[in-house]
């Protein structure tokens, strides 16, 4: 309740004089005016993560901020943006982007904050990057294509493509490891910084970390738990990636065996999981619906068997551990304020279990007009609205009760999905439109 006040309050100070204007035409207008763009690139799976987002950029603190940047927001990553040859974006980006209108990456940040202490920092540092005409990975690229291709000007490039929060292509991260100095395979440091470029199974970088087994795992386990499970999300989305785009199902059986093997000591449940997951996104990229269908229901349902209570109660330890840690360490400048950015930033499992829930009965509703897979979307979007509120689990709800000939029923969860993104004081236009067309018996709600 209370962040959906803050945000209601916060607002009106959001920066959307953009919302209306290209991508091109901000990239010519801060040209012009000598300033950088913010691209905030929102969430598709995730209503509230787009919530935190806007909650931090909404801070007054930001307001003397805009005299040297645009605000832009954008539904995904702008293709003028997906041309280098030499890094990606990771798979599915939301979040920030600070690039001048030359097109620059200066800064990304992947994910959603409300911290915005660390976003007008994060401003601040971009706005200095760009009015040195500093462009770090922009320099470091051509000094390495204009030179003598040294490991050191490779390793250099990679390591700011890292910082920047971007994925460098596994062909370079390959060409640096054939590279190396014959000795690097022993160093725990280059070991680490091989796992931060998330290898993708199977490559030739994968190969040389595993080469001396003992220095691997003392590498690895050096590292935090969270950074691992982070690089390993990564190594699993680029690895799936490139199966789907070479079709080639050996490859993605050798994924699924690694991915089992990684789960291998986990919970029996966690196990299947890890077990589905490759083939089903590998059908998903591939647009093969039949064999996805025949999977979304064996992993959805894993899921839907999820008890709720034990999930909320899980999540109140949690809430209690964070504002534990916080209270525990007292370098920390006013405990309360930090307590309220990590609670507001922490994705509950609830909210976790409801995305993806709600991601699958949006598919379903896609993909298919079977009876019995609306049936199975039909659960899958109801139980996304018993663990966490929002109005786009509302809407999929309601647009699949529209679908199984349930139009009353439809027409209250739209209702509902409406009052709250008034409540939110979001646009509800779209969702109007819908509204109208289910009242007017239209069968297509889509526009």
């Amino acid at each position: 309740m209370i962040l959906r006040l803050l945000i209601t309050i916060f607002c009106c100070f959001i920066f959307s004089e953009c919302f209306t204007q290209t991508f091109e035409e901000i990239c010519m207008k801060a040209k012009a005016e000598k300033k950088i763009i913010l691209l905030i690139v929102e969430s598709t799976d995730c209503f509230y993560c787009n919530e935190i987002t806007e909650l931090g950029l909404s801070a007054p603190e930001l307001k003397k901020l805009k005299n040297n940047a645009i605000f832009l927001h954008v539904d995904k990553v702008p293709s003028e943006l997906l041309q280098s040859d030499v890094y990606s974006f990771r798979d599915n980006f939301s979040g920030l982007i600070f690039l001048d209108g030359d097109k620059h990456i200066l800064d990304t940040y992947s994910g959603a904050t409300s911290n915005y202490f660390l976003l007008e920092y994060k401003l601040k540092e971009s706005i200095k990057v760009y009015k040195k005409s500093d462009f770090e990975i922009s320099a470091l690229e051509e000094k390495y294509s204009a030179g003598n291709k040294s490991f050191c000007d490779l390793y250099a490039l990679i390591q700011k493509i890292i910082e920047k929060g971007l994925e460098p292509k596994q062909n370079y991260v390959d060409t640096l490891t054939r590279i190396a100095p014959a000795d690097s395979a022993k160093s725990l440091y280059f070991l680490q910084f091989l796992f931060n470029t998330a290898p993708e199974i199977g490559s030739i970088t994968e190969k040389y970390t595993l080469q001396k087994s003992e220095n691997y795992y003392m590498a690895w386990w050096r590292m935090s738990l969270e950074k691992m499970s982070k690089i390993n999300s990564r190594i699993s989305s680029k690895s799936i990636e490139k199966a789907a785009s070479l079709k080639d199902q050996n490859y993605l059986r050798t994924i699924s065996n690694t991915i089992s093997y990684i789960f291998s000591n986990s919970p029996a449940e966690m196990r299947k999981f890890a077990s589905i997951y490759p083939t089903l996104e590998y059908y998903y990229q591939i647009k093969d619906t039949a064999n996805y269908m025949r999977l979304a229901g064996l992993f959805y349902n894993l899921y839907l068997n999820q008890n709720v209570d034990s999930i909320f109660r899980n999540d109140s330890l949690r809430k209690e551990q964070i504002k534990n840690e916080v209270l525990q360490n007292n370098r920390i400048y006013k405990p309360e304020r930090t307590i309220a950015f990590r609670l507001t930033d922490n994705i509950t499992m609830a909210m976790r279990y409801a995305i993806t829930l709600n991601k699958g009965a949006r598919i379903h509703y896609t993909f298919s007009n079977n009876v019995n897979y609306l049936n199975d979307a039909l659960q899958w979007a109801k139980k996304a609205n018993e663990l966490a509120e929002s109005p786009d689990f509302m809407e999929t709800y309601a647009k699949i009760l529209y679908k199984t000939k349930q139009k009353d029923l439809a027409i209250q969860w739209e209702t509902k999905a409406i009052e709250l993104m008034k409540l939110k004081n979001k646009d509800f236009s779209k969702m109007n439109r819908v509204l109208a067309k289910m009242k007017s018996d239209e069968d297509n709600l889509e526009f």
